[in-house]
């Protein structure tokens, strides 16, 4: 059995045979990467050949999942099958559920960065609201462990369930109000949990929490999610990290500007119409609304925690366009 971090130490040399590319590769110190590699050498799971290490037959048969490669030719496969089954998802509720989906080109940028983050291959995925049907991209890539969708709204549980049997693959649909307490059997059970939080403090507590709370204990589980900029100023982005760094034994690895664009959504009219005195009274041609991805990544002492009810969660705020 191998601990997160020598896993990681493998799959870094799996990506770069060359030492020195390897190390500049992982997420670990130096000195920690050169004596979990050392370690594993001695055990067998690596090989020295001319200048090169390689992972051996024991660690390929010890991490075959997670060793999974996805062409490009595969991603836009499904790219292309996926294109098909969005058109007939659910229109979003804005009103009701604050939802907003992001374009289909967004979905397959999402997956083929965690696919190069090694966050899809073999593990337990987690997907708190799923508008944007990320779900069904991810399963139909067929490398995942385990896909879990936990939704508030009847009708995209039906449709993923109804795709999801159509197609044959492993989604399971859970509906539930993300403000109740999740069922215990879930807790600290997934790899990488990824959601699009609401903007307003109470809203992002609740998705970011419910979703740490998925994750198994210890180092390098990771979490993704949207923000804007566009609804959230940087003063909330603060309140935002602080809310994560100070309650949980995560680090904030990497922030991707404007990597999400969304599909214009049916009553953007309805909310741009509050700014009718601005000079500008013209829609946008093309998607505008914008969010940057975050990656959050669990440490050592990390412990997932189990919340209560959040109680009443505030989804509006006067940062948000359609406040």
């Amino acid at each position: 059995m191998l601990s997160k971090k020598e896993e990681h130490v493998l799959l870094s040399f799996h990506k770069a045979p060359d030492f020195w590319k390897a190390v500049s590769f992982s997420l670990l110190p130096f000195p920690e990467f050169i004596s979990l590699a050392d370690n594993l050498f001695k055990r067998g799971f690596l090989k020295v050949e001319g200048k090169k290490v390689f992972l051996t037959d024991k660690a390929y048969k010890l991490l075959s999942k997670q060793l999974v490669e996805v062409s490009s030719n595969k991603i836009e496969e499904v790219y292309k099958w996926f294109l098909e089954v969005a058109k007939d998802r659910p229109e979003p509720y804005d009103l009701l559920y604050d939802q907003g989906n992001i374009t289909c080109q967004a979905a397959k940028e999402r997956v083929r960065f965690m696919l190069e983050n090694l966050d899809l291959q073999g593990r337990r995925i987690a997907v708190l609201g799923d508008d944007d049907l990320i779900s069904l991209f991810i399963a139909r890539l067929g490398v995942a462990d385990k896909v879990t969708v936990f939704e508030i709204d009847e009708r995209f549980c039906k449709f993923i369930s109804q795709v999801s049997k159509k197609h044959n693959l492993k989604v399971e649909v859970v509906r539930h109000d993300l403000a109740k307490s999740l069922p215990k059997k879930y807790l600290g059970k997934y790899d990488v949990f990824i959601c699009d939080p609401s903007e307003t403090l109470s809203s992002f507590k609740m998705f970011i929490f419910r979703g740490l709370s998925l994750l198994k204990k210890g180092w390098g589980q990771s979490g993704y999610f949207g923000v804007t900029t566009l609804e959230s100023s940087l003063k909330k982005w603060r309140s935002f990290q602080r809310m994560i760094l100070n309650l949980h034994k995560v680090a904030i690895f990497s922030i991707i500007p404007h990597f999400s664009f969304y599909d214009t959504w049916s009553d953007f009219e309805k909310g741009f119409s509050r700014y009718k005195k601005f000079f500008v009274n013209w829609g946008p041609k093309r998607p505008w609304y914008v969010s940057h991805f975050w990656r959050i990544i669990t440490l050592e002492d990390f412990e997932p925690k189990e919340y209560a009810d959040f109680g009443k969660v505030k989804y509006k705020d006067k940062e948000r366009f359609s406040a």
